[in-house]
């Protein structure tokens, strides 16, 4: 019995350790990142693989796409999980297209602002969303083909 005491003791302090070291190296990160396009002080990790990464350097905050949809702005936004691997295979494509036809597509942040999923009922990653005047107008769901995303962005441009 002892010695299942001591092993159970181990263990615990050995998660506790991973548990420190992991939170210290977020800390780590997230002192070199400074002031992130997430406005937050804490991210969470899969967040933290990306924040540097230039695919997801064009961040709309939640109150920002507010803003734009009661400006009644047409604009397309690009709604990802930051650890979805469709959205991680899907948005390098999908920034060249947009950059290539000189769209500009914002990124909502899923993860980082879990109300998006209600308020703009958002089912699964990746998702595109076309507003026009500040109204949903078409949305385009999943990684899609690239002619698919090119298509999309030519039906639906935003405004200059």
């Amino acid at each position: 019995m002892k010695k299942i005491a001591i092993f159970g003791g181990i263990i615990v302090v050995v998660f506790a350790l991973l548990a420190i070291l992991t939170v210290t190296a977020n800390k780590q990160k997230m002192e070199s990142v400074g002031d992130n396009q997430f406005g937050k002080d804490e991210l969470l990790p899969a967040t933290m693989e990306i924040v540097d990464d230039p695919n997801y350097q064009n961040a709309i905050l939640p109150d920002e796409l507010e803003e734009r949809i009661n400006n009644e702005e047409t604009f397309t936004v690009y709604f990802y999980a930051s650890e979805c691997p469709h959205c991680r295979e899907a948005t390098p494509r999908l920034n060249e297209i947009a950059g290539e036809l000189g769209e500009d597509i914002p990124q909502y942040n899923l993860r980082e602002f879990e109300q998006g999923w209600d308020d703009y009922n958002i089912q699964s990653t990746p998702t595109l969303v076309h507003f026009k005047n500040g109204v949903e107008e078409q949305r385009l769901v999943g990684a899609a083909e690239n002619e698919v995303f090119e298509q999309f962005l030519t039906t639906y441009p935003s405004e200059s």
